[in-house]
């Protein structure tokens, strides 16, 4: 990293990684942090803690998925030396096997681990806990213990391979163990200065500009060109689908589409196209958990790209994977483009202006970015630069959703990210009054009508009024979509549970699905999007209230 000056691990997928975007960056693979062999470097005797732990624990049975899970748990090590158990397992997100039940893979991983629980009670550690138990094993089986199961008689939990992870923890086994140096970053490498690349193959060439201005010129010269970053898209179309792209071009070099930063100016993330998805989880993380902005409420559309991140692919995709891929795949059930739609963000693009070669650029709202299936509003010789993802307002409410079949590393059936602007019935019926004044109409008039605009419940005047409204939805059209009669509906409406009963019915007339539609389960899907605009009224009046509670001296409200 050439701001810290210090190296970063990201496991990747091998098979998706094309040779030439790896120049100038140290690759380690299984065999190379080490093997039965022994190596050269001080304290390398043989096999790495890591390999010997998965062995020690049977973590390996067929071995196919042991070469990932040993690189996912090295990587994960390398980054972070004081991994929790939760840590832990996110980094597996990636990894399948189908021989060993996990098991054995994260027993051998909770050796690592900094937080695990381990009785104090040595001479009976392997001795099965009783459910409600307060004795010296309290903590060992923390679920079964203070869990549902509490309390009932008969109930006994037993490990048994706890003794073996609490003495490989707690350092009793040392075979193999002792200190050896970690692979270090070449010298070689922390003084590389990238260089333009033009890499010509039999079928395609490869190039690496290191300016804006060099890249659209590449792009101007070859139309048909395709943008690589994580290869993630490309790389399985070649694959799988036997597509040939004879110009490949990486804008990892580019600092303009590179760049992740504040814009306080326009009160929004600027997101550079090609920042991976794993560094714009970590950024955002960072300004929540740091509390970096100055408002307490500005974080609600950070938070609803972390919610989608959670769950997006696994952590070798997004340790690759780009933002402005996401975009331009434009895939009808994406996680992050429903919460761009409902956010409002803006794209920009850079092209080679014709004749002078300048760099001109354009921006366009996501909401108008989606054309067709697959298809979207990039013009030939254009370059996607940025997305800027504007900060939530105080009177705005956001909150995202994804269903799949299973949590981690599946597409999903319906996303949403779904967002909400309010005024407060007194703050409406204000604005009705002003409004009248000028018109020099009478005050009873203007209360009136301004009773009537919100019929839409008896009780609308204790309950906030819409001022805007954007419901955005993946796997319901053929691109990532708005729900537009819903919203119109929405608008100046009493944001309440009657006004949000009668929105679902104008949520089948958004989505009128039937039994002929690609990808099944219509009426399921129909009913997810009604129970997430449902979760979703509750958390903003939930959050609403929060927020009153801390305007009048309440304490801190919840994001």
């Amino acid at each position: 990293d050439n701001d810290s000056a210090q190296p970063i691990h990201r496991s990747i997928n091998a098979c998706l990684a094309p040779v030439c975007s790896v120049d100038g960056l140290h690759v380690v693979t299984v065999e190379g942090i080490g093997s039965t062999k022994g190596g050269k470097r001080k304290g390398e005797g043989g096999l790495h803690p890591v390999q010997e732990k998965i062995a020690n624990f049977h973590g390996s049975q067929c071995g196919f998925c042991t070469p990932g899970i040993v690189m996912a748990l090295y990587t994960h090590l390398r980054k972070n030396p004081s991994p929790t158990m939760h840590s832990l397992e996110e980094a597996f997100d990636g990894n399948l096997c189908r021989c060993t039940g996990y098991r054995p893979i994260l027993d051998a991983a909770k050796t690592f681990a900094t937080d695990v629980k381990v009785s104090g009670d040595k001479t009976h550690k392997d001795a099965p806990a009783k459910a409600g138990s307060k004795g010296k094993s309290a903590g060992k089986h923390a679920f079964w213990e203070s869990g549902p199961l509490a309390g009932f008689d008969g109930v006994e939990v037993s490990s048994c391979t706890q003794s073996k992870i609490a003495n490989a923890h707690a350092g009793e086994s040392k075979k193999g163990e002792e200190k050896r140096e970690e692979i270090a970053f070449p010298k070689e490498l922390e003084t590389y200065t990238p260089k333009s690349l033009e890499i010509k193959g039999e079928r395609t060439t490869w190039y690496r500009p290191l300016s804006l201005e060099e890249m659209v010129k590449i792009v101007a010269s070859n139309p048909k060109s395709k943008i690589v970053v994580g290869n993630t898209e490309v790389g399985i179309e070649a694959r799988f689908k036997f597509s040939n792209y004879p110009v490949l071009v990486s804008p990892l070099n580019v600092p303009e589409l590179n760049v992740i930063k504040h814009n306080a100016a326009a009160d929004a993330i600027e997101i550079g196209a090609a920042v991976s998805l794993t560094t714009i989880r970590e950024y955002m993380q960072d300004l929540v958990k740091g509390k970096k902005l100055k408002d307490s409420y500005s974080y609600g559309s950070l938070v609803a790209v972390l919610d989608q991140l959670r769950w997006f692919s696994s952590t070798q995709i997004r340790n690759v994977g780009c933002v402005g891929g996401n975009l331009v795949t434009a895939s009808p059930i994406s996680d992050l483009c429903p919460v761009f739609l409902a956010t409002n963000s803006t794209l920009t693009f850079a092209k080679a202006a014709a004749g002078s070669g300048k760099i001109s650029y354009r921006k366009l709202p996501v909401s108008k970015f989606f054309l067709n299936y697959r298809k979207v509003d990039l013009q030939e010789g254009e370059v996607m630069v940025s997305v800027s993802l504007p900060l939530t307002k105080k009177t705005e409410h956001i909150r995202a959703f994804k269903q799949a079949r299973r949590r981690e590393d599946d597409i999903a059936i319906v996303t949403s990210c779904l967002r909400v602007e309010l005024l407060s019935a007194e703050e409406s019926l204000r604005a009705a009054e002003e409004k009248a004044k000028e018109e020099h109409t009478k005050l009873e008039q203007s209360r009136a009508k301004a009773a009537d605009s919100n019929s839409a419940s008896a009780s609308s005047c204790s309950s906030p009024i819409v001022k805007d409204v954007s419901l955005g939805f993946g796997g319901m059209w053929k691109t990532p979509v708005r729900a537009r009669k819903t919203e119109e509906f929405l608008r100046g409406k009493a944001w309440n549970e009657s006004t949000i009963k009668l929105a679902v019915e104008m949520l089948g007339k958004d989505f009128p699905l039937d039994k002929s539609t690609p990808g099944g389960m219509p009426e399921f899907r129909k009913t997810l999007c009604a129970s997430f605009l449902f979760k979703f009224f509750v958390h903003s009046t939930q959050q609403q209230a929060a927020r009153a509670q801390k305007a009048g001296g309440g304490g801190e409200a919840k994001l």
